[in-house]
């Protein structure tokens, strides 16, 4: 997973990963996106965008796709 900084265009910024989020190995998320919470970053894909709590993203672009809607459905409570 790679989780970079853009420094110039209109995504000048860092991500922000809220809580219970889920980010597949070789996923990229780069610039000022914020992932929301319960989201799940599928392997492989490419996020530069705001997703959505409980959206799934898939692929390279990244897109969200809305048939897995409320995939993630049972996360343990942190201790």
């Amino acid at each position: 997973m790679t989780i970079g900084a853009e420094n110039r265009e209109r995504r000048v910024g860092a991500p922000v990963i809220e809580n219970r989020v889920c980010v597949g190995t070789h996923a990229i998320i780069v610039g000022r996106a914020v992932v929301g919470n319960d989201a799940l970053i599928a392997r492989g894909s490419f996020v530069n965008f705001d997703v959505p709590p409980s959206a799934v993203v898939l692929g390279n672009p990244g897109k969200i796709d809305s048939e897995s809607a409320g995939y993630i459905n049972s996360v343990p409570d942190a201790e």
